[in-house]
């Protein structure tokens, strides 16, 4: 017997290749690669771009202004210093809390899981596309911030 494809299947699975390369494309040019588990604190240079791998996972301090992160591994980070970033979050992001302040964007795809609080304050961003737990309290705070959830 011969089967036909239905133009949904294609449809569909151009999207799914699509998403695929558009995660991808985020993390071309890295300062900082990420490929194991990092226990060590990591004082980023300004300016620089960490790229996580599906293999990695940052344990350590994160530290650092204008940074670009791109994870597709796991962040599960004791304290996230990090001010003046854009987060592109494709794996896990596990934090015991998180201030995303004026010039910090988070952009997920993945699954951020916040123990604590989860603060946005003035001029954060947050645009969740996918997964989104917060065990303690969300606070937006300011009057120039988006949580989109």
């Amino acid at each position: 017997t011969q089967r036909n494809l239905s133009p949904l299947y294609f449809a569909v699975l151009a999207i799914m290749l699509f998403c695929n390369l558009q995660a991808s494309a985020q993390c071309t040019t890295c300062d900082y690669t990420i490929s194991t588990t990092y226990n060590s604190n990591l004082n980023a240079s300004n300016g620089s771009t960490i790229c996580i791998t599906a293999s990695g996972n940052l344990k350590g301090n994160l530290n650092g202004n204008n940074l670009t992160i791109c994870n597709q591994g796991t962040i599960s980070s004791n304290n996230f210093n990090a001010n003046n970033y854009t987060l592109h979050n494709y794996g896990s992001l596990e934090l015991s809390g998180l201030n995303v302040n004026n010039g910090s964007t988070i952009n997920n795809y993945g699954h951020m899981d916040i123990d604590g609080n989860l603060n946005v304050n003035n001029g954060g961003v947050i645009n969740n596309h996918f997964d989104l737990l917060v065990q303690g309290n969300l606070h937006v705070n300011g009057t120039d911030r988006k949580a989109h959830v």
